[in-house]
Parts: structure tokens; sequence; C-alpha cells
């Protein structure tokens, strides 16, 4: 009989092994279906973990080599970027260039070291330059701030609206008729009706024996000053001298003001006469006193002659050089009239005052002196009650004069204005003592000209 122990020993050997031979067979069976399931994926030889992959076992694979062509031409992009941003960063350095830039710097001083003149006509240039750079600007800020004062701006289009009678205005400012006006029979012009400042038309300044008309081509902006200059064709004299005289007076007119931006264009018209040349060396103006003159008329003038530079000689025309005027105020005079040649006279001066002016009008040396004078027409001038000198002499007959009134019946056929100052050709009269200063300036205006009486006034305050 079997013991009952070593049966179930033997039972559970035999079941451990049947377990043991299950577990066998059923791991064999899933090892054969995995393989299957690898093949159906391909998986394996699209990672590359299979060794033969890079055989050519399998001729499919080959195909796959046309993916690697198509990536190169991106490789090559890539390289040639990178090139490019290489040479770039190759041409932003410049250390190697730097340098020989120090060595010029250090080099140039030693030129200047050579040459002071050099060096001093350079920052001459260089001066200069600054100065002419500083007043373009200068001008150029006066110009926009003049032209802000005068205008809202370039804009304005309209000539505006106009009521009543007369000349609507060009939007451009360059109206080709306009009211012409003259000053002294000397000249004229055209601005498109504007007028011109206080003090008229100035005066060309010439000494040239010759005559003709210039037309000067004028460009004026709206505060009224003439920017620039040109002659006109219409100019019928090639005398240099005319034209540049023309032109420099030109350049002097001052128009009243207009509002807006726009420059204007006109014309000014010069007539030239011929004249008697003056002498290079100014001449000598003679004043001639007599007991009873007039003290502020003859005082007056003489002091403001000098005052303008002209050479003045006081000449009595009595024995004694010692006279006494109207109010007892003695004066000694330079010369004698019967001493006096008078070869370089320019101007004859009788001052009135009484009875100093009927002294003069007796003097046979004076009057003489005086119808030379009118017979050369050189300038001759008299004042208060020594007008009736050039009456009684017939030298006023159709004349523009004026005198101390109560004397005009001595004015053999003058017009007589009573005017403070008359001029009439090349005699110069005046009213009495009140208008003892307009008669020296009007003086020194017939032998220096306009702007020696406004050097004057501004100085004296007249």
């Amino acid at each position: 009989m079997v013991d009952p122990k070593k049966k179930g020993k033997y039972i559970g050997m035999v079941g451990a092994l049947l377990v043991h031979v299950a577990f066998i067979l059923l791991l064999i069976l899933v090892g054969f279906a995995l393989p299957e399931q690898q093949d159906e994926d391909g998986m394996p030889v699209m990672l590359g973990e299979v060794p033969n992959a890079f055989g050519s076992a399998d001729p499919s694979l080959v195909k796959v080599d046309v993916m690697p062509e198509t990536v190169a031409p991106k490789v090559q992009e890539t390289v040639e970027q990178e090139m490019l941003t290489q040479e770039d960063e190759e041409t932003v350095v410049i250390k190697p260039k730097a340098e020989p830039k120090k060595e010029e710097v250090k080099k140039k001083p030693e030129k200047p070291e050579k040459t002071e003149a050099e060096k001093a006509e350079e920052a001459r240039k260089l001066a200069e330059a600054k100065a002419e750079r500083e007043r373009r600007e200068a001008e150029e800020a006066a110009r926009k701030r003049v032209a802000g004062a005068f205008g809202k701006g370039a804009q304005m289009g309209s000539k505006g609206t106009t009521e009543g009678t007369g000349i609507q205005g060009s939007p451009t400012g360059n109206a080709p008729e306009g009211a012409s006006s003259g000053t002294g029979g000397y000249g004229t012009f055209d601005l498109g009706g504007r007028s011109i400042g206080q003090g008229g038309l100035p005066r060309p300044a010439y000494n040239v024996q010759d005559e003709g008309i210039v037309v000067v081509s004028i460009t004026v902006n709206p505060a009224g000053h003439v920017i620039a200059t040109s002659i006109d064709r219409k100019t019928n004299t090639i005398n240099s001298a005319l034209r540049k005289a023309a032109e420099d007076a030109a350049k002097k007119a001052r128009f009243n003001a207009v509002s807006g931006l726009n420059n204007q264009t006109g014309t000014i018209t010069y007539y030239f006469k011929l004249k008697i040349i003056r002498r290079t060396i100014m001449g000598t103006v003679y004043v001639f006193f007599a007991d009873g003159f007039e003290e502020i008329e003859a005082f007056t003038s003489v002091d403001v002659m000098r005052r303008a530079g002209l050479n003045v000689e006081m000449v009595t025309v009595t024995p004694d050089e010692i006279v006494t005027g109207a109010h007892d105020v003695p004066v000694l005079c330079d010369k004698n009239v019967v001493n006096c040649d008078f070869f370089d006279a320019e101007l004859v001066l009788l001052p009135g005052g009484m009875p100093g002016a009927s002294t003069l009008e007796k003097c046979g040396e004076l009057r003489n002196l005086v119808l030379r004078f009118a017979q050369e027409q050189k300038p001759i001038a008299a004042i208060c009650a020594a007008p009736m000198v050039l009456g009684k002499l017939g030298l006023l007959k159709g004349k523009k004069a004026t005198c101390y009134p109560g004397f005009e019946q001595y004015l053999e056929g003058a017009e007589c204005t009573g005017a403070p100052v008359e001029r009439d050709g090349n005699i110069i009269t005046g009213k009495g003592p009140g208008a003892a200063m307009e008669f020296a300036l009007a003086v020194v205006e017939l032998l220096q000209g306009k702007d020696k009486v406004a050097e004057l006034k501004e100085a004296m305050i007249v």
C-alpha cells in the first residue's frame, strides 16, 4: 500500500511540471506572433534600428535616398547665409584702418609748423568764410522777419475786394502799369502805383561831361527797399559813369511799404544833362559883411557851411575889417573886398539886415563879382533884404524868388512866392531870420548834395 504523503508529493510534482510545460508553450506561441506584427508595421526599417538596413538586402529602401537630395539645397542655403553674415561682420571691423588715420592726424600739424604764413592765411580764410556765412544767415533771418510782418503768406492769391474807383492790385505784385512820378525833373519812376518815400527820388552823383537817359530796372520788397537793380535796354547811353551813377542812386530809393510777401518790379529813369564840372579842389564860399548886417542870417550860414567842410571866407565891403551887426554884435572879418581877386570863388552869399544890405548894393566890386557869377551860371545866395541887390541888377527876371516882406518892389521881374527858401537855377533866396537854417542847408545841398545835408541834420538834430 502506497504511503499517502508520498502520493501527494508525486501528484504535486506532476502538477508543477505540467504548469511549467504549459508556461513554456505559451511563451513559444507568443514569440512567434510578435515578429509578424513587426513585419506589418515596418518600423524597425524606418528607424534604422536593424543593422541590415544599411545594406542592399532590401531594394525598396534605395528610393528613400531621394529624401536627402531634397534636403541638400537647404543645407547649402544655410551655409551661404552664414558666409554672408561672416563677410558683413568682417567689413564692420575696421581696426586695421583706424591706425593709419591716427597716424595722418599726427602728421597734419607738422605742415603749419613749417610755414606760419600758410597757417595765418588759412585762419584768415576760415574767418572770412564764417563772417560771410553769419552775414547771409542774418540777412535771411531779417528777410523772414520782414516778410512775416507784411502779410499772411505767399498763399494769398486773391486781389481782395475793392470798392469805388482806382486800380486793383496784382496778386503777384508785378503790375505792368502804374502812376509815374518824378522829382525835380531829373528822374521818374514806375512801380505799379507805389509812392516814393520821404526824401524823394535819390539824385545820382556824377562828374562827367556827358548826357543821356539811363533806365534802371528795380526789384522792391514789401518793406519798400530796393533789393536788386540792373540796366534796362531802354537806356540810350553807353557811358559807364552815368550808368553806375544811376544804378547807385536807384539802390538808395525807398518806397512805401505794402502788405504781402511778393516782391515788385519796376523802373527808375534818370535824365542826365550836360553840366559844369566842378574842380577837384573845392573853391571858396565868400560871405559879404557890412555894418547893420543880420547876425543870425550871416552866422548861421557861415557855421553850417564850415560844418559841411566848405572853405568859407568872411569879407567886409567897408574899409574897417571889424563890422557891427544890426543888434550890435561886432565881428572881425577875414578879408577886405579890395584885397581879393576871387579867383577861387565857388559861391557868393549875401546876408540881409539894414542898412547892411543897402551898403552891399552900393559896393562896385561886389556888383561886378555878382554879374560875373550870373554870366557864368555860378551859384549866388541872398537872404532877407539882400535879394534886392540881385533884383536891381536884373538877375531875378522870370525867376522864382523870396525876400523879407516889403522888399518885393526891388525884385524886378521876379515871381515872389513868399516861401521860406526858393531855389531857381543857380540862385537861392531866403525870406528872413527864421529861415536862416533852411537857407544855409539849401546852399550846402547845392554844393555837396542831399547826403551831406542829411548828415548835417542828424549831427545838429535839425
